[in-house]
């Protein structure tokens, strides 16, 4: 791939965020985990096995050798020995895989939940977004694990579903999500019309991309989106401090953040390359 020093910055600087929000969980299923072993009172085993175990240890522990594959993969291609993208494919296959799994563990807490009426609206979006990230995301990593030169435009094109479908994901949880507050409310607002727009132009940037073939221009509207997703967190995160609620702001994946500075680099750029 051929990006400028600061967007591979920025490259990194996303995975490292999601990263973290990842540790920082798995930190506290851990403390969980080990608490229960000496002694602490657990009020549902049933849950503690669903929620702790399988979507804390197992889901967060797979969601982070993910990340950490993706980063490896990084290393390796602009790093160290400047491998091709046919090189490290495979490392880049199974990290987006990782993250499709992550999604689908969530699932059986949340059908749980929602069929016993907790939060029905917010486990909707949970739901909804689980069945757009999974399974783009899976369907993704077969097609980067089979990558060749002459699928590459296949595989761009899949790629461009997948960040779509990742990016509906975001809309349903965090609409649906901030819905709980009010439609008057300044994170509903947020929401509704930052992810809105990022959704309409990571749309109008795929569809350049089937019609025209137009790379800079297609680059340019996922710059746009990506900024836009970015700035809803921004927001969200600013918004919740003023509040003196980021405690609880920090409960929710706002590790797309760095999406804000991505976008600008991006739109900086001049060329863009997919792939060499």
């Amino acid at each position: 791939m051929a990006f400028t020093r600061w967007t591979k910055t920025w490259i990194v600087a996303v995975l490292v965020s999601l990263m973290l929000y990842d540790v920082r969980w798995l930190y506290g299923v851990v403390v969980s985990v080990y608490q229960i072993s000496i002694g602490a009172r657990v009020a549902s085993w049933w849950r503690f096995w669903l929620d702790y175990a399988l979507t804390g240890l197992v889901g967060d522990m797979v969601r982070l050798f993910g990340v950490c594959l993706a980063l490896y993969a990084i290393y390796l291609t602009w790093a160290a020995k400047r491998e091709s993208f046919l090189k490290v494919k495979k490392y880049v296959s199974v990290a987006v895989l990782c993250e499709g799994i992550y999604f689908l563990i969530l699932a059986p807490i949340t059908v749980i939940e929602f069929t016993r009426g907790v939060v029905p609206l917010l486990m909707a979006g949970y739901l909804l977004q689980i069945l757009f990230a999974s399974s783009m995301l899976i369907v993704l990593s077969v097609k980067v694990w089979r990558y060749s030169e002459s699928t590459r435009d296949d595989v761009v094109k899949w790629a461009a579903i997948a960040g779509i479908s990742y990016l509906a994901g975001i809309w349903v949880n965090n609409v649906f999500r901030t819905f709980l507050s009010g439609v008057t409310s300044v994170v509903f607002l947020n929401a509704i019309i930052t992810l809105s727009l990022s959704l309409v132009f990571a749309i109008a940037g795929f569809h350049t991309l089937l019609k025209t073939g137009n790379r800079r221009r297609t680059t340019k509207l996922f710059a746009v989106s990506l900024i836009l997703l970015g700035l809803h967190f921004a927001v969200f995160i600013l918004s919740s401090w003023i509040t003196n609620t980021l405690v609880y702001a920090l409960l929710v994946e706002i590790w797309p953040a760095t999406f804000l500075g991505l976008g600008f680099s991006l739109l900086k750029e001049n060329k863009h390359n997919w792939f060499n």
